[in-house]
């Protein structure tokens, strides 16, 4: 067995002048630099030469701290003495495993464990040296938390159930000392000037945690964590004391390996599923319970464990599709969209089905096909749950918008069977693998999701995207080749969309309602401003490129009431307005390409009509609705030629086509 001995005192002032050395030695690399030019060498060089014995020296300081706390913890605990104070003089520690700096790591994290386990506030009196003590520990805590070494000795130590026992006990410590301190002649409740005791104790209570999360993260990563460690998390998380409470205020913290998250999240669902979803509210008083300066309440370890996983796009779809696509995956989304969340209203777990769907959903990507699956079953799930949490459906507005080739092929009449996307048409470049939308479910996704203006947004400026790369390949290829039947067909698709999604969002709705409704004007908002997205040509790429959430509430509702006048102003339907900036958009793609007679952008006086500068469209002058108006006019005399004037009626059929489908 093997012994070690240090004099604490002696190494305490070591460290102090190892850490005065660095200060000094990193104020003076102006100096060295002035002084290497001076003598011609390389300034560069010679910085680099003694930043690396620098960070020698810091590494060795490093050691030697961890050396100094492990025998000062080791004495303490063996004395029984507070952590609150410091060591002094010769110390030996029993080091059986020899005393090198990985075996001191360890030992040093298996001591704060130990510490953490000894907390007390149960059959003692809680006073001011118990927050004392807890004060050092978190400042231990802090600055070990990223040494993977040190959190192993500290959570093989604690093992699963002793982890989740630290917040209880960190909750119960301020309970107690809120308690005893009433009683107590000899404190006077206050940590330091303007800061009393319990507020102290609730920084404490975020520091330790946070570090405990943290914690767990690094190790979690390291090759020597056991995968079995989420299993036991689990396990310990189904007891009927507030161990699920504590799971989840421990993975709020910190950056976890993607296979223990799916480990974690996994086991959760499994365990609602055999005890119930709302095991973790049924245990008394977990909802009034907090921890730390919050007060928001944060009890459901699904919620926290999903608002990780949706940090990391791999792991979340691993989550979610364990199978490619088979019932496992539909039976994993199925849980997660009816599985209620009073936690968070849904926000968590839609941002996570979001991410899952669309982060790695990109044309050549391995595990595209896997990401359209979660999308197929997502909206599957929803249509039959019949509504999901509204917090939650800015996100979904996000996955839809990320289909809306597939919500397409809906709108036209030609539902996707299989995962393999559309080729026919020239504007179907370099699109990731298709999800399998019935059109029954997406109806009653559409009618539910698009309630949220932030969703509506976020499919308008998809849909915009869309129609606006489509309608400038067909004109492209008329252009290029004559080819008008690429043109039609991109002219008649876009109509089909846009009424599709309109009356889906619209239906129930009186045609007034409609008109001032906040999601209806946002989709208007973002979905008709597409004379501007389409481009003057060049090569067709993917339009799912960069595609973004909204903007934000501000600029929705700023979209809403630029909208709402727009329609009410112009006399028009939703529809109308709809269909109308559709047909002006590809009527405008034809005229910026030459593609209108000559004397089409003039009036009979030989001016240059106000919707057009410099031969381009004037998106801005368009919105005025007298000008609209006129423009509209202009778009249906003939003036703008035989093409132009014939595509028109079929748009107008295929927007109402587009509008029958979604009823």
């Amino acid at each position: 067995m093997g012994l070690a001995s240090m004099d604490l005192g002696v190494l305490r002032e070591a460290l102090s002048e190892l850490e005065m050395f660095t200060r000094r030695a990193r104020g003076g690399w102006p100096r060295v630099e002035q002084a290497t030019r001076r003598a011609q060498l390389s300034p560069s060089r010679t910085a680099l030469e003694l930043d690396r014995n620098l960070d020698t020296i810091v590494r060795l300081r490093g050691d030697l701290r961890a050396r100094v706390d492990l025998m000062e913890l080791a004495d303490q605990a063996e004395a029984g003495r507070s952590l609150h104070g410091s060591t002094s003089g010769v110390v030996t520690l029993s080091m059986p495993n020899g005393d090198s700096i990985e075996e001191v790591r360890r030992l040093l994290g298996g001591q704060l464990a130990t510490r953490l386990t000894g907390l007390d506030p149960y059959s003692q009196r809680v006073d001011r040296s118990d927050v004392e003590q807890l004060d050092r520990l978190a400042a231990l805590l802090g600055t070990y938390s990223q040494d993977a070494q040190v959190m192993q000795g500290l959570f093989d130590t604690l093992g699963p159930r002793g982890t989740l026992e630290v917040p209880i006990v960190l909750k119960d410590l301020l309970a107690a000392y809120e308690r005893d301190a009433r009683s107590s002649f000899d404190d006077d409740g206050l940590w330091r000037e303007g800061t009393s005791t319990v507020e102290h104790l609730r920084i404490l209570q975020d520091d330790v945690v946070a570090a405990l999360g943290r914690g767990l993260g690094v190790y979690s990563a390291t090759d020597a964590f056991p995968r079995d460690y989420a299993d036991g998390l689990v396990e310990a998380a189904a007891g009927h004391t507030g161990e699920g409470w504590a799971l989840a205020q421990v993975l709020g913290h910190g950056r976890y390996d993607g296979t223990f998250l799916v480990d974690v999240a996994s086991g959760l669902v499994e365990l609602e599923r055999t005890e119930t979803e709302n095991h973790w509210i049924e245990q008394p008083g977990v909802l009034d319970w907090r921890l730390g300066t919050e007060d928001q309440p944060r009890y459901d370890p699904l919620v926290s464990a999903l608002g990780q996983l949706a940090r990391d796009p791999q792991a979340t779809l691993t989550f979610f599709n364990p199978d490619g696509g088979g019932p496992a995956t539909t039976a994993r989304v199925e849980h997660v969209v009816r599985r209620s969340w009073y936690a968070d209203d849904g926000d968590t777990a839609g941002r996570a089905l979001d991410v899952a769907a669309t982060a790695l959903h990109t044309y050549g990507h391995p595990r595209a096909a896997d990401a359209a699956a979660v999308a197929t079953a997502t909206v599957r799930a929803l249509a039959d749950a019949g509504s999901f949490g509204d917090a939650g459906k800015d996100s979904l507005g996000h996955l839809l918008a990320a289909y809306v080739v597939d919500i397409n092929q809906v709108a036209i009449g030609r539902a996707q069977s299989s995962a393999e996307p559309p080729s026919n048409a020239v504007w179907d470049v370099d699109l990731p693998p298709s999800a399998v939308f019935a059109d029954v479910h997406l109806r009653t996704v559409l009618r539910d999701v698009m309630t949220d203006p932030a969703a509506a947004s976020t499919l308008g400026e998809a849909t915009a995207a869309f129609n606006a790369a489509r309608m400038a390949a067909g004109v492209d290829a008329w252009a290029a080749g004559d080819d008008f039947g690429a043109a039609q067909a991109a002219a008649n698709q876009s109509a089909a969309l846009q009424g599709f999604i309109v009356r889906s969002m619209t239906l129930g709705l009186t045609a007034q309602a409609a008109e001032t409704d906040a999601h209806v004007q946002a989709f208007l908002g973002a979905a008709t401003d597409l004379i501007d997205l389409i481009p003057t040509g060049g090569a067709v790429t993917s339009f799912l490129a960069d595609q973004a959430k909204s903007a934000g509430i501000e600029a929705v509702t700023s979209s809403w009431t630029e909208n709402e006048a727009r329609v009410s102003g112009a006399r028009h339907t939703v529809e109308q307005v709809a269909l109308l900036d559709v047909q002006m958009a590809m009527v405008m793609a034809m005229a910026e390409r030459g593609l209108l007679p000559d004397d089409a952008m003039r009036d009979n006086d030989d001016q240059t009509y106000p919707w057009f500068t410099g031969g381009a469209f004037d998106a801005d002058r368009a919105s005025d609705p007298e000008v609209r108006d006129a423009f509209v006019a202009w778009m249906k005399s003939g003036d703008t030629g035989e093409r132009a004037t014939a595509i028109l009626p079929d748009m107008n059929a295929e927007f109402a086509s587009g509008t029958r489908s979604a009823q």
